[in-house]
């Protein structure tokens, strides 16, 4: 099993990271999978920040060694969301939480 994603961002520069973290709306939470990291942060980003699959393998935190269906779980209850992290702000530059959408 795996899971796609893409981050796409307007008018962001200097970002250094994005990750999925457990937690819901206005709760910070543990991260739980890499989206994106750079050693040089990014240039002016109008558009496609990163793509990619997860997989099992890729979790990490509190879903360390767990399933897929297990981030699935968290993101159907609205307890995932994705921060964008860049050098200006380096707590998190842009957040939104993730809502499930019907496979394409």
């Amino acid at each position: 099993m795996n899971m796609t994603y893409a981050i796409y961002v307007n008018n962001t520069s200097r970002v250094t990271s994005a990750n999925m973290h457990a937690g819901k709306m206005f709760e910070n939470g543990y991260m739980v999978a890499t989206l994106f990291k750079t050693v040089t942060p990014t240039g002016e980003l109008k558009g496609k920040l990163a793509e990619g699959i997860i997989t099992s393998t890729n979790l990490t935190g509190p879903l360390s060694a767990k399933s897929l269906s297990d981030l699935i779980t968290l993101i159907n209850r609205g307890g995932v969301y994705v921060n964008v992290y860049t050098e200006q702000n380096p707590t998190g530059e842009i957040r939104g939480q993730l809502s499930p959408t019907s496979p394409t």
